[in-house]
């Protein structure tokens, strides 16, 4: 017999979630439509963003709801973290789609990350990606009354004492910061713990330089350690095998659904639209606020640093 799930009216709240194709990221745009929000899907791949764009639609219809019965939208847009242009492209269509729907942005989950590859693609991918979109957005969440930006982040920021001092400096003048990184592959993921200390310390800088009174919650969530594809693409298909076969992949990580459940948590504990966002840091562990965050990520002197050598260079070289 079918089951059919419970969920929640259409809410006139758009939700952005990046990386939304696999791992984690596709199961939190499901947990977030069943939410009632309207969820864009932001990530490279059109057809597998097109097979779950159906997979939802098809969840909606087969489900339960107590109140309106029209389920919510949900909609693509090809995104590549790598290019700050695509950022501004995401911009220009979540506002069509809030004009056409009447709806607001009020959820942002800046998850697509890589890990493995190489160093400059680690940084820009892991932190300028979310940067840049963070700041494209944050004029349509601020228009919301209530609105959350999600950084997915990493136990692995833990390895990470600094990020501008650990990493070099430029070899040149005309170099910036991030050009100057290695295209070396990051093969003890040392660069991968870096980026995941870096969108902390960002997270950082939001939310002591947002007005005072705004609404826009900035938070860091770690989802625990899951089983995407993102994992064993980086241990390889002997230890997968191995993982896999003995049964300690099920025992020692979460499934991409529970892991995904640990960042929605963060959404919806944000506080209601009568409280401004907080200055100091949030950090949610397995779905819990006060989770093991380094001293590092949340140093303002750090995160200024960061600013002033990595972030600000890029932002200004935008056209």
């Amino acid at each position: 017999a079918a089951q059919f799930k419970l969920r929640q009216p259409a809410r006139s709240e758009i939700a952005v979630v990046t990386g939304s194709t696999g791992g984690i990221g596709s199961c939190i745009a499901r947990l977030l439509a069943f939410k009632g929000y309207d969820v864009v899907l932001c990530a490279r791949d059109e057809n597998a963003a097109n097979r779950i764009m159906a997979d939802i639609r098809l969840a909606l219809k087969d489900s339960l709801v107590d109140g309106p019965i029209e389920p919510p939208s949900v909609y693509f847009v090809e995104y590549h973290a790598d290019d700050e242009r695509s950022a501004l492209q995401v911009a220009s269509r979540v506002k069509e789609i809030s004009i056409e729907t009447n709806s607001k942005l009020s959820v942002l989950v800046n998850n697509a990350g890589i890990m493995g590859h190489s160093k400059q693609a680690t940084i820009k991918v892991n932190l300028l990606g979310p940067v840049f979109l963070t700041f494209a957005l944050l004029a349509h969440l601020e228009e919301s009354e209530r609105a959350v930006v999600v950084n997915v982040g990493s136990s692995a920021h833990l390895r990470a004492t600094g990020v501008v001092e650990d990493l070099g400096d430029p070899s040149g003048p005309s170099v910036s910061w991030v050009d100057a990184l290695p295209t070396t592959a990051d093969e003890d993921l040392s660069t991968y713990a870096k980026s995941k200390l870096a969108i902390m310390q960002f997270s950082m800088l939001l939310r002591h330089w947002l007005p005072t009174r705004t609404h826009v919650h900035v938070v860091d969530a770690h989802p625990g350690l899951v089983w995407t594809p993102l994992l064993r693409n980086h241990i390889g298909d002997k230890a997968v095998g191995t993982l896999t076969k003995t049964g300690l992949a099920k025992l020692l990580y979460k499934t991409p659904n529970e892991g995904a459940q640990a960042i929605v948590a963060a959404v919806d504990d944000v506080p209601s639209d009568t409280e401004p966002s907080k200055r100091e840091q949030v950090y949610y562990e397995n779905g819990r606020a006060g989770g093991l965050a380094s001293t590092e990520s949340r140093s303002i002197d750090q995160s200024k640093e960061l600013w002033k050598t990595v972030i600000a260079p890029e932002v200004s070289s935008v056209d």
